[in-house]
């Protein structure tokens, strides 16, 4: 916890200083669930002398994280790369077959077959497909060889693969919670797909009405987990959050035939953690989790004495904080989709309700029909809540890609682009019920408007809010 929160403020830090001669393309599309696979690594030393890594490494060696929070060597490494390289200046090695214990076992993959390769520029692909230059004046030399020859010429850094590196490990929300019941009197839930709420704030009487509908009118007919995260400063809302959990499990009894789920907290307000949690004594026909997450609300680095967030009529709806729209676009989409492997997201607002009961299992329909995104309507929206820059930055993003070795150049069709610009700024999602598939957050594009709206702190200087950006964010980056 904390080693990719100071790596963002650092980024910030030397982006706005003007050191970053390759931009944060490389660190905004990164996962920060991965890492590189670094006992298997070939560096150039260049790397390792750069002035951003030295800085990188003093802001870590100060943080003390790598004593007190047993920050791994492999982040660390991960963001050197990211920060000093671009992407088509890293290799990894997937023609390359190795095993090291339980952690991997990769088969060779790749490069393949002896080819001829150009001296003057030995254009090997990373595809193994063979390029269109002159091969005339190429040695014969073997895959591996031809390989060596390229990388040579063209990169400064090559791993392995990447390996997962949760924040929060081991973290096993979905093995923590019960298998899904193969009763034939309920609907086979899909095994990826998880609804979820972020609690600040809220009162007993709203939580346990949204609990309480969410169960008769869905979940005991389809039963999902759900996960009510909560900062684990907030003590408060954590007991509300309990208090409401004991009182809608009065109301949901659970019938002597039906099938009963423990509700569950994992603590990790004092730092430690357990795989199960601890039980609330309260049983429910759905599987709940209470998961606190420390400083889950808290202020980046960087934004720090930058005081209140401004205020912009109609653009925030009740004027929340900043933070609030921050975990929502930031926090809560990582945890979900790229540490934990959820793959369909259902956010719902803590006060929301179900108002009657949903016959079809939205989850399945938005997978039989390919799409990835479901919302229940739009909402109108001010034009002054695209200020500061907001909607231009989502176009510029809409109208790249990631091509070849990962340089961005402008699409052939800008499909993206024309889309965004043909939704204008008069309307934006209703995110208070909003269904996503985890590619959407993983996209280049998604994930590049995210970092950039994020370092340029829109949502304290211009009144950006959650439904705002990830509208443009979507639009950015699905077709």
């Amino acid at each position: 916890e904390g080693l990719w929160e100071l790596a963002e403020a650092m980024a910030a830090e030397l982006e706005a200083e003007g050191l970053l001669p390759n931009g944060l393309q490389f660190f905004d599309e990164w996962l920060p669930a991965l890492a590189q696979y670094n006992n298997f690594e070939i560096s150039h030393v260049s790397v390792w002398k750069n002035p951003v890594w030295e800085r990188m490494w003093k802001a870590i060696e100060r943080s003390g994280g790598v004593w007190q929070l047993r920050w791994g060597d492999a982040p660390m490494r991960t963001l050197g790369m990211l920060l000093n390289l671009k992407p088509s200046e890293v290799r990894f090695f997937q023609d390359v077959a190795y095993g090291h214990g339980p952690f991997i076992q990769q088969k060779a993959s790749g490069l393949g077959a002896a080819r001829k390769v150009s001296k003057s520029s030995c254009n090997a692909s990373d595809s193994g497909v063979a390029s269109e230059v002159d091969n005339s004046s190429c040695s014969n030399s073997t895959g591996v060889e031809a390989f060596i020859a390229h990388y040579s010429r063209h990169r400064s850094h090559g791993v392995l693969s990447t390996v997962p590196t949760l924040r929060y490990p081991p973290a096993p929300i979905s093995a923590a919670l019960p298998a899904h019941t193969t009763s034939t009197e309920k609907v086979q839930p899909l095994a990826n797909a998880v609804i979820y709420s972020l609690v600040t704030g809220s009162t007993l009487e709203a939580l346990q009405r949204q609990l309480e509908s969410f169960g008769l009118n869905f979940l005991e007919k389809h039963p999902y987990p759900m996960i009510l995260f909560v900062d684990a400063g907030d003590s408060a809302s954590y007991n509300t959050t309990v208090a409401a959990i004991h009182k809608a499990a009065q109301g949901l009894q659970v019938s002597s035939d039906g099938q009963q789920f423990p509700a569950m907290t994992l603590l990790y307000g004092d730092g430690s953690q357990t795989q199960n949690g601890r039980e609330l004594g309260a049983v429910l026909p759905f599987p709940l989790r209470v998961w606190r997450i420390p400083r889950l609300l808290a202020e980046p680095a960087w934004a720090e004495g930058l005081g209140d967030a401004k205020s912009i009529d109609g653009c925030t709806e009740l004027q929340m904080p900043a933070q609030i729209h921050r975990a929502h676009l930031r926090r809560l989409p990582d945890l979900l989709a790229h540490e934990l492997s959820f793959e369909w997201l259902w956010k719902v607002s803590a006060d929301s309700e179900l108002a009657e009961a949903v016959q079809e299992d939205p989850f399945r329909v938005l997978e039989e029909r390919g799409a990835r995104i479901g919302h229940v309507g739009t909402i109108p929206k001010p034009e002054q809540c695209f200020g500061g820059g907001l909607f231009e930055m989502a176009l510029e993003e809409a109208k790249k890609s990631t091509a070849g070795a990962g340089e961005l150049e402008v699409t052939s069709s800008e499909n993206l682009g024309e889309q965004l610009e043909k939704w204008g700024k008069g309307k934006v999602l209703l995110t208070d019920s909003l269904i996503s598939h985890a590619s959407v957050w993983a996209a280049p594009a998604t994930r590049r408007l995210l970092g950039r709206m994020d370092r340029s702190a829109g949502m304290w200087h211009s009144g950006w809010d959650e439904a705002t950006v990830v509208t443009l964010a979507f639009l950015a980056a699905t077709e």
